[in-house]
């Protein structure tokens, strides 16, 4: 799998509680500047092109088949492909738009499995959602998997490097806060997760802080400490 919309982050997960017609958002969103490069995340046959198919809020979009999970991407500006086309992973499929049910320039990129219809979503699987032991996953950059922390860890070495880096990090919202380095996993160092978790759009170290991912870790500068 690759990046759905190279050089963006998800910036609205799936899952996010809102008012959307299922309750939570059932895809993955990049916002990106109209134009930028939308390229298939795996590879497959494109099944539809247009405004139709999945929808007309989705405004143009493609849907391509990878052998039973159909992957959408949606609010194009241009498409590249025709229905009946075989693509490979990371070939350009079109470019971000607003077009359809759109506040504004961004991708939507949802995967669903068979038979595909409205109860029938997954959790997009780039980025990657394995859940491993260690870094050098999607954006691992080589730092240790600290998500083996989980909320309610007390007395850990690694929950005190997490709030330490956490400290020294910008934060909005709920910023300005500052967590006490007790190395006990509680609500308030949860709710600073999400926080950076929200705020950069890390696919694997998803809101909810059950963990803090390899992405995460590397981008607050966390050191390799196991937990």
């Amino acid at each position: 799998m690759v990046n759905p919309c190279p050089g963006y982050a998800v910036t609205t997960s799936y899952d996010r509680k809102g008012s959307w017609a299922r309750g939570y958002h059932g895809a993955f969103d990049y916002a990106a500047p109209t134009g930028a490069q939308v390229v298939a995340a795996a590879a497959g046959k494109v099944v539809h092109v247009g405004w139709g198919g999945m929808g007309r809020a989705y405004g143009a979009h493609v849907v391509i088949d990878t052998g039973g999970v159909k992957h959408l991407y949606a609010h194009l500006s241009r498409t590249m492909v025709s229905a009946g086309q075989n693509v490979n992973a990371g070939q350009q499929i079109g470019n971000v738009g607003t077009t359809g049910n759109s506040t504004g320039p961004h991708l939507h990129y949802e995967e669903r499995n068979p038979p595909g219809g409205y109860n029938n979503h997954r959790r997009p699987q780039f980025p990657g959602q394995s859940g491993g032991s260690s870094g050098g996953g999607s954006g691992g950059g080589g730092a240790t998997y600290l998500s083996k922390l989980k909320s309610g860890q007390r007395d850990s070495d690694s929950v005190k490097n997490l709030q330490k880096a956490l400290n020294a990090h910008s934060l909005r919202p709920p910023g300005n806060i500052t967590l006490p380095v007790t190395g006990n996993f509680g609500p308030k160092t949860d709710q600073v997760v999400i926080a950076c978790q929200q705020q950069h759009g890390f696919g694997n170290d998803r809101p909810g802080a059950v963990s803090v991912g390899p992405r995460q870790a590397t981008h607050l500068g966390l050191p390799s400490v196991k937990p």
